[in-house]
């Protein structure tokens, strides 16, 4: 056993080096897959000059890209003319063939791996593609509150069942003061594995004004509270169900941009880059959300920063949207990723870097 830091700069218990501490599924059938992987990397290396390269599989030729929608053959975005052009020669080669040579020997490679998201998947797939809302606002919960027993406590009190049109707001607020009150006796309400942003002010319209949340006098059941009503208020769901029956990229980004400018004008310091993030991460995986429709997405957390700014220099903080997507187009049919295995690539080298995970082979 080993011990690693959170996001709060604490020591936590964790596996060994070799699995990544608490960010790696534990159970027997992802260990077998590791273990078969990692046969197969050595198998490669063995007989990488005398055996001859298979094809690849057919199934990278009909993934679509985010740039422009098109499947791999036909994108031109970074290629000589591409509207991207500027950015494929704007970029540090180097540093895409140092994380390429990575990938080659990390056990953190994709979302099946991950503690989180395969139990989301498995237990709200269905219910997440049948109701686009539902799926959207159990993300953000799932996420806020990353723990099983948390999540248990949702589910006893009927949060916010498939279904339902609205969240159950006296439920949640029952379940949050159970939670918080297992806290205050050492059971964590969060899972560790992402940081908890916390409301420092809010309104309730964008007419009012700004009231600052003073954290001695309200309660963290009550701040999370009013972050879930200002967050479902803010949840424009005539254009997410107008994506949901007609997905493309323009209407991707029509809820996108609205989304993102309801939250600001009425939350402050509760749901920024770095949240939106990690709610659109399972909704890719499920399928809720298609690669090719991504004409948006949060390119303002932590985690991108440092590889965005070493890896393209000279390039506007404007066109970082258009420098992941170009990590995309040169990492994604390597190993078949999806746009937020790519993106959680770029997070989890920053984690490496940082000490924060081990699971290099």
């Amino acid at each position: 056993m080993v011990l690693l830091r959170d996001w709060h700069g604490r020591f936590q218990r964790g596996s060994s080096d070799i699995d990544g501490g608490r960010f790696l599924k534990q159970d027997e059938a992802a260990r077998e897959r590791r273990r078969k992987r990692t046969e197969k990397r050595a198998w490669r290396a063995k007989n990488s000059q005398t055996e001859p390269r298979r094809r690849r599989s057919k199934k990278d030729r009909h993934k679509r890209y985010p740039c422009c929608g098109k499947r791999r053959g036909k994108c031109r975005c970074f290629r000589p003319g591409g509207q991207h052009r500027h950015v494929a020669r704007a970029c540090r080669r180097s540093n895409l063939q140092a994380l390429k040579k990575k990938l080659k020997m990390v056990t953190l490679l994709n979302k099946n791996d991950t503690v989180d998201i395969p139990p989301l998947m498995e237990k709200y797939g269905a219910h997440m593609k049948k109701d686009i809302v539902w799926a959207f606002m159990w993300c953000i919960m799932c996420r806020l509150y990353n723990k099983q027993e948390t999540l248990a406590t949702f589910e006893e009190f009927l949060v916010f069942p498939p279904k339902a049109k609205q969240p159950n707001w006296k439920g949640l607020e029952k379940a949050l003061e159970r939670v918080y009150r297992k806290q205050r006796k050492g059971c964590s309400a969060h899972g560790g594995l992402y940081r908890h942003p916390k409301l420092r002010k809010y309104r309730m319209k964008k007419t009012e004004e700004w009231q600052k949340v003073n954290l001695k006098r309200m309660s963290r059941a009550k701040r999370d509270l009013v972050t879930m009503k200002l967050l479902w208020q803010a949840l424009p769901q005539p254009e997410l169900r107008k994506y949901g029956r007609q997905p493309t990229s323009i209407t991707w980004a029509a809820f996108y941009d609205a989304f993102r400018s309801a939250v600001s004008e009425t939350i402050a310091g509760a749901y920024d880059d770095y949240m939106m993030k990690v709610t659109l991460d399972p909704l890719i995986a499920v399928g809720v959300v298609k690669d090719s429709h991504l004409s948006r997405w949060p390119t303002g957390c932590p985690g991108y920063q440092a590889f965005l700014e070493q890896t393209y220099p000279n390039i506007d903080k404007s066109d970082y949207l258009a420098c992941m997507q170009h990590i995309h187009w040169e990492l994604s049919h390597l190993h078949n990723f999806n746009f937020c295995d790519t993106m959680a690539q770029l997070c989890w080298d920053h984690r490496r870097q940082s000490g924060s995970l081990h699971d290099s082979t």
